[in-house]
Formats: structure tokens, sequence, C-alpha cells
């Protein structure tokens, strides 16, 4: 009596069997953009006291995930500048 429900990305791989030529080739032009998402995240949950909102309303809360943007970018500006002048 047990369904498989169907998976919600069809081009994710598993551990058993390995992914194939096919979806594994559209995968790798989307691999960079991915990294660098998920390293700007881990940054806001390290540095800015992470994912979790304690704002009341949508609006609130797009606006501080938006100051936690300007921070990380003004941080990473700021870390660009230094590194081309110290180099």
């Amino acid at each position: 009596m047990s369904k498989r429900l169907p998976q919600p990305n069809p081009r994710k791989g598993a551990a058993q069997p390995p992914l194939g030529q096919g979806p594994g080739v559209g995968q790798h032009p989307r691999s960079p953009h991915r990294a660098r998402v998920v390293h700007a995240f881990g940054a806001m949950v390290q540095q800015q006291g992470g994912k979790f909102l304690l704002t009341i309303g949508m609006a609130r809360a797009e606006v501080k995930i938006g100051m936690m943007n300007l921070v990380y970018n003004m941080r990473r500006f700021t870390c660009l500048i230094q590194q081309s002048v110290a180099g």
C-alpha cells in the first residue's frame, strides 16, 4: 500500500544510482550561482543573527531582509576594495 510520491525536483540526483549525463550537464551552469547565494545566506546566519525574523507583518520582514542584504553587500564591497588596494 505504500505509494511513491513524485519528487519535487526531477533533476535532483540520488545517492543510488548516480545522476546521468543528461541532467548532470544541466546542473553545471547553475552551480556557481547557487554557491554565491549559499555564501550570502551563510554570512547572514553567522554574522547578522540568522534567518529568523521577529517582526509582525510582511512589510517589516521585507524591510529587515533588505537591510540585511544591504549590510552584506556593503561588507562585501569593503572587502573587495581592501583586496584591490592591498593587491
